[in-house]
């Protein structure tokens, strides 16, 4: 956010005591304002209004009541309006500015940020009485509201993930993935009722929370089972020499790697919503303990995705060596290797796509079919087309073929081959 004020907003009678105040955990951003108006204004200012989603904070304020020593500020809290935001590189360098502070809180930092209008200044960084939000348990408890805002949309964002890969997969496919997935079927119908108790109630009790708690050891196991399975994709398509055989493989890959990637978002999708009812728990029953177990939820979370990009990594690369593979066999199928490799290079984006939607971001390196001229002119195309051929196998295959036993016999003579000149064998 600036220190200067948008020129359009000078003028809009905006009271020089309207402020928002901004907490923010790294990844993700509170924004409290004494009403709607005032916060989405903030937000507009810098284009940041539709990226935003309102939270509830009333039960922030009921879960950090432990004391009369912040009875009053929570209840100023209980009458003002939030909206979280995602910390993304858009709003991330609108807010650069912002002169967000470590609050003491770890992981947590602050500010109050004056709203645009006719106040002289667009940043007013306040750790004094004026601030709502600066008490630690206040800060703590607001982290812990972001992470369940971030967690229950990234969950949405799963769910919408799975229904839309649920129609690509063939029968054989899904019914492999859901008896994989069957020992999680009776996680989400206790995580359904939990979560109904939840938003009926205001909170997760611990009539609700015993429903699930102890259920995140299965959500694991299923999730080392789906990444197992990528693995061994991985290691058939390594095992895939002949371009023939790639070229089968590939496109039968694709759908199996989008059949155990939407396990793998079931279960980050689980996670997801038992981390959201933990710290409801940790909220209500030990507001102290909330930032120290949403940091651990937070590392839990990115040891999992962590494993996830490893073995999509893996699949990449070994997706990579069989497109080089097929791109070396270009002279003898001109034709089919470019289109082997054209295949292997969207099943790599299509996979990227999809790791990206669960939360990983997955680095390619970009692959090309080698021009039929070049591949003359380089030993390894060389060497696979006199393997896979053989200089007798080739009679009466056409020009191309006695051209490409030529270089074999002699790479010398390319450029007379090239031009025409030289014999034919």
């Amino acid at each position: 956010m600036s220190t200067e004020r948008p020129e359009e907003h000078l003028n809009d009678g905006v009271d020089s005591d309207d402020r928002v105040e901004l907490v923010s955990d790294g990844e993700n951003i509170l924004i409290v304002g004494s009403d709607r108006g005032i916060v989405e204004r903030a937000l507009d200012a810098y284009g940041l209004v539709k990226h935003a989603s309102e939270v509830s904070l009333e039960r922030l304020s009921q879960m950090i009541q432990t004391g009369a020593s912040i009875a009053q500020e929570t209840t100023k809290v209980a009458g003002e309006f939030g909206m979280w935001l995602k910390v993304t590189p858009e709003s991330a360098k609108a807010i650069q500015d912002a002169g967000l502070i470590d609050t003491g809180v770890k992981g947590v930092k602050y500010a109050m940020v004056g709203v645009p209008g006719k106040v002289q200044s667009w940043v007013s960084v306040e750790t004094g009485v004026g601030a709502a939000l600066t008490n630690p348990a206040v800060l703590a408890g607001a982290a812990g509201v972001l992470a369940q805002a971030a967690r229950q949309q990234e969950a949405a964002q799963l769910k919408a993930l799975l229904e839309s890969i649920d129609g690509k997969l063939d029968e054989a496919l899904r019914n492999q993935r859901d008896q994989l997935l069957g020992d999680l079927e009776g996680i989400e119908d206790e995580l359904r009722e939990a979560f109904t108790i939840r938003d009926r109630e205001g909170r997760a009790d611990e009539i609700a929370w015993s429903k699930v708690q102890g259920e995140s050891s299965a959500i694991k196991k299923t999730l080392r089972k789906a990444l197992r399975r990528l693995d061994g994709l991985a290691e058939d398509l390594e095992s895939q020499k002949k371009l023939k055989d790639i070229s089968v493989r590939i496109p039968a890959a694709q759908g199996e790697a989008e059949c155990w990637l939407s396990v793998v978002a079931r279960c980050l999708q689980l996670q997801d919503q038992m981390a959201v009812l933990e710290l409801d728990r940790v909220l209500e029953i030990d507001p102290g303990n909330v930032n120290n177990r949403r940091l651990s939820l937070e590392e839990f979370r990115d040891t999992h995705r962590a494993q996830v990009l490893a073995t999509a990594s893996e699949l990449v690369a070994r997706m990579d060596a069989a497109a080089t593979r097929a791109d070396r066999q270009g002279l003898l199928h001109k034709d089919k290797a470019p289109a082997v490799v054209q295949a292997i290079d969207g099943t790599k984006k299509s996979i990227a796509e999809l790791v990206k939607s669960i939360g990983v971001e997955l680095a390619l390196d970009a692959i090309r079919s080698t021009d039929w001229k070049e591949a003359l002119k380089s030993k390894e195309h060389l060497k696979a087309a006199g393997k896979e051929a053989g200089i007798t196998a080739l009679k009466g295959l056409g020009a191309v073929a006695v051209t490409v036993v030529a270089v074999v016999v002699s790479k010398d003579k390319v450029g007379d081959l090239l031009s025409g000149k030289g014999s034919s064998v």
